[in-house]
C-alpha cells in the first residue's frame, strides 16, 4: 500500500507545525534530546497491541518480534 500523506496531493508523513508554532527554540534543545533518547530504557514499550489483546490476527507472527 502507498504511503499517503495527511493534504491532498501531498506526500507529506504529518502535519508541519511550524507554520502555527514557533519553533526557534528547538534548535538549542537538539543535542540534549538527542543524548537523553540514547538513555531511554527500551525493554519497555508501554501498552502494545499484543498486551492490549488488539493485535489483528494477521499481525501475530510479529508479536515478539521485538
Amino acid at each position: 500500500m502507498p504511503h499517503r500523506g495527511v493534504f491532498p496531493g501531498a506526500a507529506l508523513p504529518y502535519v508541519p507545525l511550524d507554520r502555527f508554532i514557533d519553533t526557534s527554540a528547538l534548535d538549542e534543545i537538539h543535542d540534549e534530546v538527542c543524548l537523553a533518547l540514547t538513555q531511554v530504557p527500551v525493554e519497555y514499550t508501554g501498552g502494545s497491541h499484543r498486551s492490549m489483546a488488539i493485535m489483528p490476527s494477521s499481525r501475530t507472527s510479529e508479536a515478539h518480534v521485538d
